[in-house]
């Protein structure tokens, strides 16, 4: 880790350190690829708000809440597969701008490789723009977010203006610079996405916003194949929601199916589409984030492993310790230890 006054530099390969990917948000990752790769985090301080670019090695899901006094707004820098975003309702590449209302909830699941810039300005600040540079913004958007595709022009430049940004933060003598991007940041992106709505020929942003945000908060979309993929979304949600309520017990894939209503080979086709995953995998990736949880904040004691295998549903002490340092590229004694240093 490199800390300086405006600038962060994280390089992990450790899936549990995406917890801290948005500032001052409220993160719970699990990685979904199967070995660690390689990571990084650079976060960039600015007069008012932060900027993060989290470069994730593995496919990664993502669920947890944005900062409760920011809007946060997440740019895709690259995304080598199409990635699906959970809470809007709809999938995303590079070029995709999502945008949450404080406490807005995150759901969503990355490919490996991708690339994301995250913006977060207190809402005062967030709020004094939007009047200067997107004043007919709705108060649907607003309160509710929403996931667009800005445009390969917009998308360009925005790209080049974060990349001087962080140039800024790295260089020695840059505070001029990263003050003056900085400020240029948020009325660029605001300006972009104004453009995109409201240019009435282009069908593509119009329907990212109604799949994204209606005003009951709801997805909103006509068409049978956008019904069918949120009922799809809405499906996988409530596998998941029964994972985490019975981590610790012992489940397995032919609960799940009864869970979902779907066969054994629905159910995999449905994980493997959405999360490029088998359902048995991906149980037991959320077990292993369970365990490192609880090695994390437990006391260096005999028999702790023990114990934080049996509380994530693992009886088997050997699969037990050969998944998790597949997983985390570490022993979970390795991990305990980390609570004493």
């Amino acid at each position: 880790m490199m800390i300086d006054g405006q600038l962060v530099e994280m390089d992990f390969s450790d899936a549990g350190m995406f917890e801290q990917a948005i500032f001052g948000g409220q993160l719970h990752p699990c990685q979904l690829s199967k070995k660690p790769s390689r990571s990084k985090l650079v976060r960039v301080f600015l007069d008012a708000g932060c900027l993060d670019v989290v470069s994730a090695g593995p496919q990664m899901l993502y669920e947890g809440v944005m900062p409760a006094d920011c809007y946060t707004l997440s740019l895709v820098l690259r995304s080598p597969r199409p990635a699906h975003s959970f809470n809007f309702g709809l999938d995303f590449t590079a070029g995709w701008l999502g945008m949450f209302p404080p406490s807005g909830v995150l759901d969503s699941a990355n490919s490996a490789g991708s690339i994301n810039a995250i913006l977060t300005i207190p809402v005062a600040v967030f709020e004094r723009d939007v009047m200067r540079h997107f004043p007919e913004m709705s108060a649907s958007i607003l309160r509710h977010g929403g996931g667009w595709d800005l445009g390969a022009e917009s998308f360009v430049q925005l790209q080049a203006l974060i990349r001087l940004l962080v140039d800024a933060a790295h260089a020695p003598k840059g505070n001029k610079l990263l003050a003056a991007y900085g400020r240029q940041l948020l009325p660029n992106l605001l300006r972009a996405l104004r453009q995109r709505l409201t240019d009435e020929g282009d069908r593509r942003a119009s329907i990212s916003i109604n799949r994204a945000v209606a005003d009951n908060g709801e997805p909103n979309g006509s068409t049978s194949g956008r019904a069918r993929g949120t009922r799809r979304y809405e499906r996988l949600r409530r596998v998941r929601d029964f994972v985490h309520d019975h981590l610790a017990e012992n489940v397995n894939v032919s609960d799940l199916c009864v869970s979902s209503g779907l066969s054994e080979r629905g159910l995999e086709n449905l994980f493997k589409d959405l999360l490029g995953v088998t359902p048995s995998v991906f149980l037991r990736h959320q077990r292993l984030h369970l365990a490192r949880q609880l090695l994390l904040g437990s006391e260096p004691d005999v028999g702790m492993v023990k114990a934080a295998a049996y509380a994530s549903g693992f009886l088997h002490q050997g699969r037990f310790a050969h998944y998790y340092c597949g997983l985390f590229g570490e022993m979970p004694a390795q991990t305990l230890s980390r609570h004493s240093a």
